[in-house]
């Protein structure tokens, strides 16, 4: 589904892996997993058609790991957020939703540019499957999902309740399925595989409890709060500054989960005490207990991917530093800005909106360097001082940096364009 969508961009392979990674991470919050299941077939792909090994594994990193963060399933960090901060799990999800299609619209924008400094096109069309019979084949693995969605956020049923009946449905399906028929002997080896797969989760769980229980016995979580409010003083932005720096490093080669829980311990109480909204708390905590999986020097998702890409693991680490950028951005976006985790029928979610592209947008050109041809130096600080403006709750604010951002951009592509007609004017 990923390739039909992309086929026809340019730089299509990247492209193709970021929606893969975005689509397999709306279903599974872990980043390895991700890596590991789309990775086998996208970075093969990417290297083939020109993308180096540590820009092909480091945009499997980046898109992996987005997982985590991407709505409607997000990871299990998700559903104990929503227990921690004591809000419903769609409320999680709904708030999560503007800052994740930011996360992956500025990836998507960066590999749309990497693939202008290289000049690689679309995906060859012998490459490209049929999508009808793809999706035919996939409607046993799609229905589940649906049954997950209704019951999670149509009638608010509990997860292990919800769960429960997207297995039987993958069950019941699966008796229909001629090619792939479901039969006891593959229900038994379901069951020995997720039991296989259980204590990984329970031994996080269980060390992470660990954690948790020092530090409130101890009072070192308290301890850990004041040093950071007394730190940071009233300056809200110094003191998430420091709360993402002790959020990596608690994170370092942790599941997320058990990160997010340490992290929710010592962290949020000082976050909610400077003034932070207590989901914009929770969720600032999240992205960085996420974050940590693509971050030096312990960066299981660059790790993961570059064993795949056949690359030295700081340097796809790195390179996923760069292309993740919106991770670390984003959090300091909705902290300051709790707009950006409002959604509605509304001017304010219409503001939000597209001061999401725009924001998005002029992050990629900044980081990249690059709009239809190299950007000079003058047009990467208006990219900078646009997204200053449209970060702003004030519409005043926003207003100015789209009409920034819009005037640069297109005369940029319009400069492009008709240099391309004069280049082929002199060609025929």
């Amino acid at each position: 589904m990923s390739i039909a969508l992309t086929r026809k961009s340019r730089g299509g392979p990247a492209k193709m892996a970021v929606v893969t990674s975005g689509f397999f991470g709306m279903i599974s919050g872990s980043a390895v997993a991700n890596v590991a299941s789309t990775g086998s077939f996208t970075i093969p792909l990417m290297k083939r058609q020109g993308y180096s090994k540590r820009f092909a594994g480091a945009v499997t990193a980046v898109g992996s790991t987005g997982g985590q963060i991407m709505p409607p399933i997000m990871g299990a960090a998700a559903f104990v957020l929503a227990d921690v901060a004591g809000v419903g799990y769609k409320t999680v999800a709904v708030a999560a939703f503007i800052p994740a299609v930011m996360y992956y619209l500025t990836l998507f924008k960066m590999v749309d540019l990497e693939s202008v400094k290289l000049g690689i096109k679309a995906i060859p069309p012998e490459e490209v499957p049929e999508l009808k019979g793809t999706f035919t084949q996939s409607i046993k693995l799609i229905v589940p999902l649906g049954v997950l969605l209704v019951l999670l956020l149509g009638f608010n049923s509990t997860p292990m309740m919800a769960a429960i009946w997207s297995i039987l449905s993958i069950i019941v399906l699966g008796f229909f399925d001629s090619k792939d028929r479901m039969n006891l002997e593959k229900i038994i080896n379901g069951f020995v595989a997720t039991t296989r797969s259980m204590p990984q989760v329970v031994a996080a769980c269980a060390c992470s409890g660990i954690v948790t229980g020092v530090f409130a016995l101890t009072g070192l979580g308290l301890k850990l709060s004041h040093f950071i409010v007394n730190l940071g003083g009233n300056n809200i932005l110094l003191s998430l500054i420091l709360a993402m720096l002790i959020c990596i490093v608690l994170g370092m080669g942790l599941p997320t989960t058990a990160s997010y829980i340490i992290c929710a311990t010592a962290i949020a109480p000082a976050l909610i005490q400077i003034g932070v909204p207590s989901l914009a708390a929770h969720l600032f905590l999240l992205y960085f207990a996420s974050i940590s999986a693509i971050t030096p020097p312990v960066a299981v998702a660059s790790y993961a991917a570059a064993s795949i890409a056949d690359e030295n693991a700081m340097k796809v680490g790195w390179t996923a530093v760069k292309l993740g950028i919106a991770g670390f951005i984003l959090p300091f976006t909705f902290a300051i800005n709790p707009d950006y985790l409002h959604i509605g029928l509304d001017i304010t979610t219409f503001i939000t909106m597209i001061s999401a592209i725009v924001v998005s947008m002029a992050a990629a050109i900044l980081i990249q360097g690059y709009i239809e041809k190299k950007a000079t130096i003058i047009e990467r600080i208006i990219c900078a001082v646009v997204i200053v403006l449209a970060i702003q709750s004030g519409l005043i604010q926003s207003l100015a940096g789209w009409v920034l951002f819009g005037v640069m951009y297109f005369f940029r592509r319009y400069q492009a364009k008709k240099e391309e007609r004069s280049e082929k004017e002199v060609v025929n």
